[in-house]
């Protein structure tokens, strides 16, 4: 008889190691699939982040250069006034229209 409750517990030990590395090994591979997962997402978050920054260069790009463009089309830094107040200066010599362009002007910078 006590050899066969000895029997039986080696039996149950053993069936509870494999139980125990089963575990294991399924914890393993949980912990793979999640860490891939965590990677895919990272990386997806990564690509949106490229792609919007390289479709919107192109579009800061041009702003700028139009920008510029206005700038120097309406020549602000000249003596006289901008390119606007003077062809309105040259073109009406109306002071009530230059007293409002001055004025809009001194407000807004």
């Amino acid at each position: 008889m006590k050899a066969g409750q000895e029997a039986l517990r080696s039996e149950m030990k053993a069936g509870q190691e494999a139980l125990g590395k089963r575990m294991d090994d399924s914890n393993s591979t949980m912990l793979v699939f999640f860490s891939s997962l965590v990677t895919l997402i990272v990386a997806l978050f990564g690509y949106i982040a490229w792609d919007r920054r390289t479709m919107v260069k192109p579009v800061i790009d041009k702003v700028d250069r139009l920008e510029r463009e206005i700038l120097n089309d309406l020549d602000f830094h000249h003596n006289d006034g901008s390119l606007l107040r003077r062809q309105l200066r040259e073109k009406n010599g109306d002071r009530h229209i230059v007293h409002i362009q001055n004025n809009s002007v001194d407000n807004y910078g």
